[in-house]
């Protein structure tokens, strides 16, 4: 099922922040790595040691990725029947409040995503990165699955409204 709905204030907003995450990935990536050697750390141990160099030009692999993940989500969100919710999405509450939260999601991974290539040029030109990395994950982590729950229980809500309304 195909249903649209308007964009606010708010939706606008996640929307640009994502663009603005994907092309601050590329364009961070772009004007880094002339600055960078040939091999750069590609991986850290659980220590947050060095255990893997590769070249650098893999990190334009990290810089598209959030461009990649903000086309699926956008695509998936356009056709909600698509991913498995435990309400049926048959009215437009429904698509609103499932459309949100996969921008929600969205927006968090595109961060995420540039977070990381941040952190790893950073390690590339030995910065002081001052190990937020487990911070970071933890916020991710936080974002993501507050906005399931809080979305799954607004779509019980609802669908639990329609139900008594009929």
């Amino acid at each position: 099922m195909l249903m649209k709905i308007e964009l606010r204030k708010w939706d606008m907003l996640v929307e640009g922040l994502c663009i603005v995450s994907i092309a601050g990935a590329i364009g961070m990536t772009a004007f880094s790595l002339p600055d960078l050697g040939d091999l750069i750390p590609t991986h850290l141990n659980a220590k947050g040691e060095i255990n893997a160099y590769g070249n650098k030009n893999r990190l334009w692999l990290l810089a598209f990725l959030p461009l990649v993940m903000y086309v699926l989500i956008t695509s998936v969100s356009r056709k909600l029947t698509l991913y498995n919710l435990p309400v049926k999405i048959t009215s437009p509450e429904h698509f609103r409040i499932a459309y949100r939260a996969l921008s929600i999601i969205k927006l968090g991974i595109t961060l995420f995503l540039l977070w990381m290539l941040y952190d790893r040029i950073g390690l590339a030109k030995a910065w002081d990165r001052r190990q937020i990395t487990d911070y970071m994950l933890l916020a991710f982590i936080v974002l993501t699955f507050g906005t399931i729950i809080y979305s799954l229980t607004r779509l019980s809500k609802v669908e639990n409204d329609i139900k008594n309304t009929h």
